[in-house]
């Protein structure tokens, strides 16, 4: 092999001497000028003896691509120089050998691998991947630097004890301790501990245990600590803390006192009297954690492994996920939201029991089979809780059930755990309204029921009345709340309330067409109103004393269409309300009659039965007005039928007796019967004829109809 002295940048020649293969080169040098006349090229495998201490003042020897063994001669390296390890060879250094506090072990490349009994005073760096293994119990007591490129390793061979014991210093590169093969235990002792944040302490495999009192520096300052499956991370020193906590091994803690980590996601098991979390970051758990006490003190912890340990939230401090629990859990003014540490991300998350007092409970529900549940197999307690919805599906059917939490354990309801939501109050979210219910699911469990507004009912009629509406509907789906009641709607007329159908809506003006709707109401609200229908109330009728006070006159309508109606309202009048007296002779034992229908079907014939106090056999119906022969008005007749106290007359929209004489639906009329001498008639046309005839046949139905009943 070939050696080359060092003296900063400057490389002094090396002379060399032939030694026979597997040959043992013996060197009593005190100094490196003679040892160096001694080295000689050596074949893979052969062991380099040195006889004298070697002075590396200022200087060193480099061990390059070559692999040996330096060992046997008792040894001391001393001096400040050093031994720069380059290239990829394997280097072994054994024996009884010494090296001096001023020197350093320069790792750049390869494996060097040590077996000295006790300590090693020399600083040791690695850097580009390099490895160092401690072939023997042994020490390092000097700074043991990891450099600036790739993961530099530090190994205890299976069975052996290497302690970091003064210095530990990562730079920017990652650390790793031990490998798949050398899997011993590295006690870290360092009273000085520096990391870079972007580092990665990486526990492979074997033991790596921390006895310093100041070891929570090392993993408190470093980006992350990584421990691999198969390995253990232990802390013998109390309060020890992880900055960030990554991989699927194992971890301990042995002071009896606590464990605190800030933050990570690891799949591993953790035992510790008591695992805190602090700070505001994440610590996401996967693997088993126990049997201590589990404590959130602040940030956040993503539960999705187990708990074996009672777990605390305090304030500040919240619990995600969707583990379990197999104890009990008091969310003491902490926060639970079930689900990853992302909005709208559902689970159920299980506890042994749990207690609400001063929680807050964020749940969020992105579809009506997916949201954030707690179930408990014990009991559920606590008050003065607070319930906030986050994310909710827009699109949730009326009646959907959210189980919020669950209650194996308990038979009894729950107590009134959330702060202003008692039995059977509403809150919203999403664009829905939800009841709450402490008696929920099989009776003791806390459930949200989606609740909403009625559906529109549907209006299947609206009949006329004197003055009124008699709307008749269906009810439809009630939103999840029982219907209260419904409320009927008229044009301008107050609104009518009732239970069920039909409704009569009063206060509507006779002959005048309104849209009338129903709407249902339940606790949550009232539905949109349903479908309109148009509806024209009549007047089919009207009765009042006579002008003469011979009695009461009761005057019937018929025909004329749907919407033909007395309006305004009719009045009995006397003779004298007319200008112009009646024909010499012409009594009017009755008064007269003055109305006006509307609504009618233009040229549409409305009928009139009116009803006297006492028999008008003999009468004949006279009018004042103007007639289609004689604009001015004046006295004349109109065919009639009498039968009994009851005569019925027939008046065409915009003919005789229509004193508008114009077909506009309107029909003006003021008369009665009169007894006396014929005066002058108008003579029936062909049509008045036929009309009279109607009225005629009428009265006679309704003669034999008078028969049959005395009959």
């Amino acid at each position: 092999m070939n050696f080359s002295a060092r003296l900063g940048a400057f490389a002094l020649a090396v002379s060399s001497c032939l030694i026979p293969t597997a040959a043992h080169a013996i060197c009593n040098a005190n100094d490196l000028a003679s040892f160096q006349n001694c080295v000689a090229t050596i074949t893979p495998g052969d062991t380099l003896v040195l006889g004298a201490n070697i002075d590396l003042t200022g200087v060193g020897f480099g061990m390059v691509n070559n692999d040996f063994v330096l060992a046997n001669g008792a040894f001391m390296l001393t001096g400040s120089g050093g031994i720069p390890k380059d290239g990829p060879g394997n280097v072994t250094l054994t024996g009884a050998n010494g090296f001096d506090p001023g020197t350093t072990l320069s790792i750049n490349q390869g494996t060097v691998s040590i077996a000295v009994p006790g300590a090693v005073p020399s600083t040791v760096s690695l850097d580009n991947g390099a490895k160092l293994v401690a072939l023997s119990d042994m020490a390092l007591t000097a700074v043991v630097r990891f450099g600036t490129t790739g993961t530099s390793i530090v190994a205890a061979a299976p069975g052996r004890t290497l302690t970091l014991a003064q210095t530990l210093q990562v730079e920017d590169a990652n650390a790793q301790l031990n490998d798949p093969v050398n899997n011993g235990t590295i006690r870290i002792t360092a009273s000085v501990l520096f990391f870079t944040p972007a580092t990665t302490l990486v526990v492979q495999s074997g033991v790596v245990e921390g006895a310093s009192a100041v070891l929570p520096a090392i993993t408190g300052s470093a980006a992350s600590t990584r421990v691999m499956a198969g390995a253990l991370l232990r802390f013998t020193t109390a309060n020890a803390s992880i900055r960030n906590l990554v991989g699927n091994g194992n971890v301990e803690e042995t002071s009896g006192t606590t464990l605190r980590i800030q933050g990570g996601d690891f799949g591993g098991q953790i035992t510790a009297t008591v695992l805190q979390k602090i700070s505001g970051s994440v610590l996401r758990l996967s693997g088993t954690s126990g049997p201590g006490q589990t404590q959130i003190l602040v940030g956040t912890l993503v539960l999705d492994g187990t708990l074996t340990s009672p777990l605390t939230v305090a304030a500040g401090g919240t619990l995600r996920g969707s583990g379990t629990v197999t104890s009990t859990v008091n969310l003491s003014a902490g926060a639970i939201a079930p689900g990853a540490n992302t909005a709208g991300a559902s689970a159920t998350m299980s506890f042994q029991g749990v207690s609400f007092n001063g929680a807050q409970y964020f749940v969020d529900i992105p579809g009506p089979f997916a949201y954030d549940r707690v179930q408990s197999g014990t009991s559920i307690t606590g008050t003065g809780a607070t319930l906030t919805l986050g994310v909710v599906a827009a699109s949730l059917p009326p009646g959907t059930a959210i189980a919020l939490l669950t209650n194996a354990g308990n038979v009894t309801p729950l107590p009134f755990i959330f702060t202003g939501l008692p039995e059977g109050s509403t809150l919203t979210g999403g664009g829905h309204t939800f009841r709450i219910s402490y008696v929920g699911g099989d009776g003791n469990d806390a459930t949200l029921t989606v609740v909403n507004a009625p559906d529109a009912p549907t209006l299947m009629s609206a009949t006329p009345g004197n003055g009124t509406a008699t709307l008749a509907f269906t009810p439809n789906a009630d939103g999840g709340s029982a219907i209260l009641d419904y409320t009927a709607t008229c044009g301008a007329a107050p609104p009518v309330t009732l239970a069920a159908s039909p409704i009569v809506v009063t206060g509507l003006a006779n002959g005048v067409a309104v849209s009338c709707t129903v709407t249902a109401r339940n606790a949550i609200g009232t539905s949109p109103p349903s479908n309109a229908l148009m509806v024209t109330p009549v007047q089919p009728s009207f009765s009042g004393p006579s002008a003469t006070g011979t009695g009461t006159i009761t005057a019937v309508l018929s025909g004329g269409g749907a919407g033909c109606t007395f309006a305004p309202t009719p009045s009995f009048i006397p003779v004298t309300a007319v200008a112009t007296p009646p024909p010499a002779g012409v009594t009017f034992p009755h008064g007269l009659f003055d109305f006006t229908l509307t609504g009618c079907t233009p040229g549409s014939t409305a009928t009139l039965a009116i009803t006297y106090p006492t028999s008008v056999t003999g009468i004949r119906y006279w009018k004042f007005g103007p007639t289609p022969s004689d604009p001015a008005p004046h006295w004349y007749t109109i065919a009639s039928a009498v039968a009994g106290n009851t005569i019925t007359i027939a008046i065409v929209d915009g003919g005789l007796g229509d004193d508008d004489l114009v077909a506009n639906g309107t029909i003006v009329d003021q008369g009665g019967p009169g007894f006396g001498p014929g005066g002058v008639a108008a003579v029936p046309t062909l049509s008045e004829w036929l009309l009279l005839m109607l009225v005629a046949s009428m009265v006679g139905v309704a003669a034999v109809g008078r028969r049959r009943a005395r009959g």
